[in-house]
Formats: structure tokens, sequence, C-alpha cells
């Protein structure tokens, strides 16, 4: 694999929310996959499994800040105050928040760290609670992490800038192999 010359980038802080980006190819052969690990809670929960495709991991991610930035925060700081966001993520794991078509609403709002395959095996929510936003990550598969839940409280904005930053470094780079090919 030839890649440039410069190091990892870490995008955010590895102890709270942050991606780790491995440099990319200059092979045209490899360009559409790419080494990015996930970290929360300063838990790596893409150790075993970094790859992504990368045109659908910036759609992804493109789609997730779309998704954060429409989200009505307010809503759920009301539902869950004071509430462990351990407990909700369990809540919404097994469905026994409120009811059942409510329950697929949140769903569909608060899910997170849905960026392909290398994620398909974690639990992740975003949490509004408070004044205060959180994200929670549970492994679903790593005998190392498996059954933990990871929580971490984030402030909005700087989610939002992670993502888009992690989003707009890949497809400039992406950008870079396209024009060279």
């Amino acid at each position: 694999m030839n890649l440039r010359t410069h190091p990892m980038q870490t995008i955010g802080d590895c102890a709270i929310f942050a991606f780790r980006l491995e440099p990319a190819s200059d092979d045209p052969t490899e360009r559409l996959m790419r080494s990015v690990s996930i970290f929360v809670d300063g838990v790596n929960f893409t150790e075993h499994d970094s790859i992504v495709y990368v045109p659908q991991f910036i759609h992804s991610l493109k789609q997730t800040v779309n998704k954060l930035n429409n989200i009505d925060l307010n809503r759920y700081k009301k539902i869950w105050r004071g509430e462990d966001p351990e407990n909700i993520h369990t809540k919404l794991t097994v469905g026994n928040l409120i009811e059942d078509s409510q329950w697929a609403d949140m769903l569909a709002d608060l899910q997170f760290l849905e960026f392909g395959e290398t994620t398909y095996n974690l639990l992740s929510f975003f949490i509004p609670r408070d004044n205060n936003c959180w994200i929670t990550c549970q492994s679903v598969e790593d005998p190392e992490i498996q059954g933990s839940i990871h929580s971490v409280c984030i402030d909005f904005d700087d989610l939002i800038k992670c993502i888009s930053d992690t989003a707009d470094i890949i497809e400039v780079d992406f950008a870079k192999v396209e024009k060279n090919m």
C-alpha cells in the first residue's frame, strides 16, 4: 500500500469522541477503502474492523450531521431529566421506554454511529439530557468490551464539528486520489 507521508490524523478527543484517520492511499486500486478508528469514552470501538468504504462513509457522516441538526433537543431533555445515560441506553435498546410508536420515532432520531459495516456491531445513541448531550456506545461482538455501556458527555457543537470535519477531510483526500487517476 502506497501511503502518503503525513501521519494519522485524530479529529476530536479520544477520551470523549474522536475519529482517527489512517493516511489515504495514493494507489487508485485502494482508494475506495480507508482505515478509520472511532473512539467513545477512550475506547476504540472499531479496533478489530476499522476499514470503511469511503463514499458510503462520507455520506453517512453527512447524513448524521443533518439528522443531529434537525433533532428537537428540548423534547428529549424534558423526557430524561436527571436520568442516567446508561439507563436511557438500556431502555432504548430493549424498547420499554414509552409506547411503541413514540419509541420507533425516538430510535430513528437517537441511533448513533450508523456509519456502515464497521459499526454494525455497535449499539450507540445520541442522548440529549438536561442541559447536556451524551453519547452512549456498547459493543455486541467484541469480547474485550462486550456488554459495557460507555457514556460520555459532549458539547453539541463540538460533536457536529468533529463529524463534519471528519467528512470534509476524507472527502478532500478522496477527491485528490480521484483527480490523480
